[in-house]
Parts: structure tokens; C-alpha cells; sequence
């Protein structure tokens, strides 16, 4: 996670669609993969950044473990 000042670094900004703030955006490989738009809230925010960092694939083995992933990553494609 970093800051970046819009009134230092426009150029940045500019490229990644800042338009207003505060703003959370992730990003993959330096590749704008999706702006946050949920809750202002420290848990909001974290909960929202560890379903993104969440597993590629996961082996579900049973009903209950589909049950765990469905409601702990989203989106889900199973």
C-alpha cells in the first residue's frame, strides 16, 4: 500500500483516474485492477484487500470448504 500526493505527482495521478480522494486502488503488475469502493473504515478496507490478495485456485475438497471460500472470496467461480 502506498500515498501518493496529487498535487506532487499529477502525472501519476492523472494515469491512474484520481479524481477524488481519499481513493484506494489495487493494482497487479503495475496495472489498474480495480478501485475500492466500499466502506471508509480500517476493517472495511482490510477485508476488501485480503479478498483481492486471495488465492489463485483452491482445491475444495468438500461442501463446508466450498461453503468457507464462497463466503470469504469474492468474486467466486467455481
Amino acid at each position: 500500500m502506498l500515498q501518493v500526493d496529487c498535487t506532487v505527482n499529477p502525472d501519476t495521478c492523472r494515469a491512474l483516474r484520481v479524481t477524488a480522494y481519499p481513493l484506494l486502488k489495487v493494482l497487479r503488475s503495475g496495472v489498474d485492477s480495480g478501485t475500492y469502493d466500499g466502506p471508509r473504515t480500517t476493517e472495511g478496507m482490510v477485508h476488501y484487500m485480503k479478498k483481492k490478495a486471495g488465492p489463485d485456485s483452491v482445491l475444495l475438497r468438500t461442501e463446508e470448504d466450498l461453503q468457507v471460500f464462497v463466503n470469504n472470496y469474492d468474486p467466486s467461480i467455481v
